[in-house]
């Protein structure tokens, strides 16, 4: 699904439940524990102050600056962690979740922009611009013809 790019939050979470009930109903809990603690016991707590944080940040200072860390430990961190710069990353995300604001909600294009800190319908059009090759009404356009960016 990933390499297809199937970005559906719906799908994934099937999957992912999916995935819990087979490892439930096939394994003791402790031979849950020990074959997944030595991955979480070092990844977990920065992933999950990454992952319950990325989508209040404007950018990779106030990143940074709420995780307490100097930038060159936050970076090379989270490169162990995510294989990619923070700003690269961040851009990403922000990408996939735009991208799906515009495909399954009807929230106005100015809700969307406000909500993803754009500073204006300019800025946010250039964005959807360089980032998907179509303003965001053209995007919107194209997903009700049937037709992906």
């Amino acid at each position: 699904y990933l390499d297809d790019g199937i970005t559906c939050p719906y799908l994934h979470k099937s999957k992912m439940l999916e995935l819990s009930m087979i490892f439930r109903a096939y394994y003791s809990p402790e031979e849950l524990i020990s074959f997944f603690f030595p991955a979480v016991r070092y990844t977990h707590e920065f992933e999950l102050f990454v992952m319950n944080n990325y989508l209040k940040m404007k950018g990779v200072k106030e990143f940074v600056d709420l995780s307490g860390m100097n930038l060159s430990t936050f970076n090379r961190k989270f490169k162990t962690h995510f294989n990619q710069s923070p700003y690269q990353w961040l851009i990403k995300q922000k990408s996939k979740h735009i991208y799906h604001e515009l495909s399954t909600t009807n929230k106005s294009l100015a809700t969307i922009a406000r909500d993803f800190h754009f500073a204006d319908a300019s800025h946010f059009n250039r964005y959807c611009k360089a980032m998907f090759g179509a303003s965001p009404s053209k995007i919107r356009e194209n997903i009700l013809n049937g037709k992906r960016a």
